[in-house]
């Protein structure tokens, strides 16, 4: 678990050092990284920017939505080797997230050794 409070690709576009930190601790040269951005409630303009800035350091960026049809959370989550979670309002997205047992699946993808960020 590396816990992260700024300074990411948001604030800082152009300095994807943190970034490529957290991707470093998969093992992976090609790492799978999902990005959970529901403390911010999902905005596109966020998303957009994830999604620039993961492609950048060469890595395949996918995003998981709670607010719109929501994926089996198992399925996709398990699938990946960093699991990237977005800042904003923390209690509401606590809220959601045990509304959809989303906690129990983090859980699960830190014991098999995914990055959680």
């Amino acid at each position: 678990i590396i816990a992260v409070g700024g300074g990411t690709f948001f604030g800082d576009p152009k300095n994807l050092a943190c970034e490529r930190y957290i991707l470093e601790q998969s093992g992976r040269r090609h790492p799978t990284v999902c990005f959970i951005p529901t403390a911010s409630a999902e905005p596109s303009d966020y998303i957009a920017r994830f999604f620039e800035a993961f492609t950048r350091l060469g890595v395949r960026p996918t995003v998981l939505r709670l607010f719109q049809r929501t994926p089996d959370l198992r399925e996709v989550l398990l699938n990946h080797d960093v699991i990237y979670v977005g800042g904003g309002n923390t209690k509401s997205m606590l809220a959601v997230w045990r509304e959809w047992g989303l906690p129990d699946v983090l859980r699960e993808a830190w014991r098999r050794g995914i990055v959680l960020s």
